[in-house]
């Protein structure tokens, strides 16, 4: 009987543990999942995450100083709303509209606006009304660039049936060389001037033209000094047949300027020799302007000289005689440079003795010229 007493009670006490270890373990199985699983959202029971495709660019190239604008687009992927609300901000530029509706599975597509825009990193702020903590940022990466249009078209002679801007080793060549090295974008123009073959350029070149221009090129090519355009005019020292288109650009512009006695040197083209008397040297005569910051002086030799009254303004002078000018011109400018070729070269090989400065005042006469500007002729 005792014997019988003692296995039951051991039998008692392994079951009661068998059932306190089974109760341990329910109860933790049940904090658990109280505290940990409870906490996890049930996908199927919440409203998903809003879902926006959107396609912009991540860098942009455009002309310095001119209206652009790009364009991107956004795809509204959320199923369970009508429509998702979208406010736009921070963006660069002007976005047209700022407040937009998208409907589920439609792709909507916006303009930013640029406005003369400095480059650099801008950034597209896109907030979803519905979802406040969902933000997207987009940066996007602007590159502005001047663009000068290099006229090849009035520069070809009957004789000589290229122009001098793509000659390779010609100083003209060198000199678009230095520009692209200077982040400046050229556009050879081979055809006459109209508004579309004018259009993206921010600067003209017209270097001593050998044929006259059209009426209707001199009516392009003063509205686009009038929308702010520059026109750069390169008097080189050439045949004297070649004077006449350049005096004629004086005339049709309204510029108070005339091509003065040459001080250049003697040169023969076939069987006409010209005599120029020549006076070459340093000069110092620079009048104070943004465009001649940081420069005290050029050598000058082999070129016409400026007769010029205002408002012209005499920019750099040789004994008294102009060789730089420039003017405003309604919202663009004009400058004229009395050069021989080798003015404006950056041949490394020949006039080496002054190619910095007179090319750093080239570059900085062409920003000048790029930039649109409003001004009224002061009494």
């Amino acid at each position: 009987m005792k014997k019988w007493d003692k296995t039951m009670i051991k039998q008692t006490k392994f079951l009661i543990s068998v059932f306190v270890i089974l109760i341990a373990l329910a109860g933790g199985f049940y904090i658990y999942n109280k505290l940990l699983v409870s906490e996890k959202p049930v996908v199927s029971e919440e409203k998903p995450l809003s879902s926006m495709t959107i396609s912009i660019p991540s860098e942009l190239e455009v002309i310095a100083y001119k209206k652009s604008s790009f364009n991107f687009s956004i795809k509204n992927e959320r199923e369970d709303l009508k429509n998702v609300s979208i406010v736009l901000e921070g963006v660069l530029g002007e976005i047209t509209p700022n407040n937009i509706s998208v409907a589920p599975n439609v792709s909507q597509t916006f303009e930013v606006n640029l406005d003369e825009l400095e480059p650099g990193n801008y950034n597209l702020y896109i907030k979803i009304q519905e979802e406040p903590n969902i933000d997207i940022t987009k940066t996007i990466s602007l590159k502005s660039q001047i663009v000068v249009g290099l006229d090849g078209y009035h520069d070809i002679s009957p004789g000589f049936p290229k122009n001098y801007w793509e000659w390779e080793e010609s100083d003209d060549w060198y000199f678009v060389e230095f520009l692209h090295k200077n982040n400046i974008k050229t556009k050879v123009i081979k055809s006459s001037f109209s508004p579309e073959v004018l259009e993206g350029i921010n600067v003209v070149i017209i270097k001593s033209p050998k044929q006259s221009f059209l009426s209707r090129e001199r009516e392009t090519l003063k509205s686009f000094l009038d929308q702010g355009g520059g026109l750069l005019l390169v008097c080189s020292v050439a045949m004297p047949q070649v004077r006449p288109f350049t005096e004629d650009l004086f005339v049709w512009l309204n510029l108070q300027v005339k091509l003065g006695k040459d001080l250049a040197y003697s040169q023969r083209f076939g069987d006409i020799t010209f005599v120029q008397e020549t006076d070459k040297g340093w000069t110092e005569e620079i009048t104070e302007h943004s465009i001649t910051s940081g420069i005290r002086e050029i050598w000058h030799h082999r070129s016409y000289v400026l007769d010029i009254e205002k408002p012209m303004i005499s920019l750099v002078k040789k004994d008294g005689k102009t060789i730089y000018a420039i003017q405003h011109y309604s919202r663009g400018k004009i400058g004229i440079i009395a050069a021989p070729d080798d003015l404006i070269t950056v041949n490394p090989d020949r006039f080496t003795i002054s190619s910095s400065n007179r090319n750093q005042l080239n570059l900085n006469l062409i920003h000048w010229l790029a930039k649109p500007e409003d001004y009224e002729e002061m009494g």
